[in-house]
Formats: structure tokens, sequence, C-alpha cells
């Protein structure tokens, strides 16, 4: 039996290498991915491309795999600023598009800015 996957997501190489780090410490039955930069990037605009497809041909239509549709959970910063600074897309667009257009399991945001209740996981 292979293990299941979690997918960690950021802008920052840096900071999905330390929760990669701290994830597999746990020593949980899981293989941790990390995705960060050009190849997050990529992966957002193949989940963009199957909406524009679904949304063109008005039924679900096959997809080729990709790095979203093996994650067994899916932990994704909210602040995804570098991966494209022309772009608005964040973690939460990000979300919704995997939820839509992948075969994801769990899905996991985190450190969304809200003014009233501040937390951040970092």
């Amino acid at each position: 039996m292979s293990k299941q996957t979690i997918l960690v997501c950021d802008d920052d190489q840096t900071r999905v290498d330390a929760w990669q780090t701290r994830l597999e410490q746990l020593k949980i039955p899981f293989r941790v991915q990390g995705l960060a930069g050009q190849g997050l990037g990529t992966a957002i605009e193949a989940l963009g491309r199957r909406r524009e497809t679904s949304r063109r041909s008005g039924r679900r239509t096959a997809w080729e795999e990709q790095a979203f549709d093996s994650a067994a959970m899916l932990i994704i910063d909210y602040d995804l600023l570098n991966v494209d600074p022309t772009s608005s897309m964040n973690g939460e667009n990000v979300a919704y598009l995997a939820r839509c257009y992948s075969h994801c399991g769990l899905i996991v945001g985190l450190n969304r800015y809200d003014r009233e209740n501040a937390f951040d996981l970092s």
C-alpha cells in the first residue's frame, strides 16, 4: 500500500521546505511534497485551464494528471504574491479551483489576513 500525499504550497520555497520538514518529523503515514514558485504557478494555471475547458464544454472532460490531483491533503498559504505579482490569485482562489477542478482531498488554508482575528501559523 503506497503512502498518501500531503501537498504543501506557498510562494516561498524556504517556508515550504520548513513546513515539509516539520510534517515529516511527525512520522505520519503520509508522503509530504512541497510546491512553490514556478512549479506552483504552473499547477495553478493547469487548474485555470480546466475551469475554462469545463465552462466552454458545459460538461466534465478527462483531465491530464497534475500536482493537485494526487494530494490527499492540500495545505496552501493565503499570500501567493510572489507566484505572479501581476495576479490577484491568493490561497482562497486556489482552494476554490482545487476543490472544483482537481481530485485533491482535504484542503487547509493558512494565514488568511483577518483584522479581527489575526492568526499566523508560520
